[in-house]
């Protein structure tokens, strides 16, 4: 193939990098020195490439167009392995990513969010982490004090990071300048549930069939949830399949494997659970067979406590006025009778 004006050409693509004089050792006869040459090999250098995709190649090392750039880097990395990166973690959020790009306007997902992680899936991780932050302290979980402002300002935090859970949650309650709406609510924590096979949002999806909330009730719908998310050990699902199974709702009433639900929650951290397992040990129940313990009660009241659960330091401070149990109270007089 003749050099000419100091472009190489080759059949009928042509190459729009210019070949330095320095470069050019020896006058390009072949198509395949010429393929050698401008890097791209061939057949014979072991790369079984397609004409197509070297022509989408050129055009995207070409084009100045940076969204084309980007798309394009992001499918080799889609299609490669990267022993660095957490494959759930590229594949979400290369999807999210791709949908981000086709919607029109302004972003759909963090319209106001200033500091967005955009399409970086590791970002999105650290989002969904600061979520979980924030859940731990809003609800009481994971052995977490239960603080309700801050729990409120992570969950914020992370909405605006990117987190689709966090975005749910703040749609439920109205928060970080999102109108309430528990429709959009209850479709995301519905389709993180489905495709993501996320707990958190497997729970909250059982919860909003539960109480009718932006969908129909449900009790049946909300059981299936809440037996797939206590399968993966989510400690708020086993607190409140424990309420239903105490109370006969959309399963048979049973007190015995309410208790043990209490249990396994309260034993993850979850402070409601403490709190229910405290109230089955101090009251007991004959048809569960729990004879009443109080000192088992008081010992789940004082963990409750010292995740700062409002309703069992009342229930410590009840019990400590009691006439018999004065004395031996007196210590946590002080601390709870404040």
């Amino acid at each position: 193939v003749p050099m000419k004006k100091g472009y190489a050409s080759m059949n009928s693509i042509q190459i729009t990098r210019k070949i330095k004089p320095d470069q050019i050792t020896r006058r390009i006869t072949r198509k395949q020195d010429v393929h050698t040459k401008v890097g791209f090999g061939s057949k014979s250098s072991g790369l079984n490439e397609s004409w197509g995709n070297m022509k989408r190649k050129i055009r995207a090392l070409s084009s100045k167009n940076k969204s084309e750039r980007s798309m394009s880097g992001c499918k080799s990395l889609e299609g490669s392995h990267n022993e660095y990166w957490d494959s759930a973690f590229v594949d979400g959020g290369f999807e999210i990513m791709k949908n981000r790009r086709a919607s029109t306007g302004t972003n759909n997902f963090d319209r106001e969010a200033k500091n967005s992680s955009g399409n970086n899936p590791l970002l999105l991780a650290l989002a969904d982490k600061t979520f979980q932050d924030g859940w731990d302290q809003y609800t009481g979980d994971k052995h977490k004090p239960l603080n309700l402002s801050a729990g409120k300002e992570l969950i914020v935090r992370a909405m605006r990071e990117g987190s689709m859970i966090a975005r749910g949650f703040c749609l439920a309650n109205g928060w970080g300048g999102l109108g309430k709406n528990n429709g959009l609510a209850f479709s995301i924590f519905l389709s993180l549930a489905v495709d993501k096979n996320d707990s958190n949002s497997m729970a909250l999806t059982a919860y909003f069939y539960l109480n009718g909330d932006g969908v129909q009730r449900d009790s049946n719908k909300a059981m299936i949830w809440l037996f797939k998310a206590i399968e993966l050990k989510n400690s708020f699902a086993q607190s409140l399949i424990g309420s239903c199974y105490r109370i006969g709702e959309g399963v048979q009433k049973d007190g015995q494997r309410a208790f043990e639900l209490y249990k396994d929650s309260a034993e993850q951290g979850y402070v409601r659970a403490m709190y229910e397992l405290g109230r089955m040990y101090e009251a007991g129940d004959i048809e569960m067979d729990i004879m009443p313990d109080v000192e088992e009660g008081l010992t789940w009241y004082r963990k409750a406590c010292n995740q700062n659960h409002p309703e069992s330091k009342q229930k410590m401070k009840e019990w400590a006025k009691l006439e018999s149990n004065k004395e031996k109270c007196r210590t946590l007089l002080v601390i709870y009778n404040k």
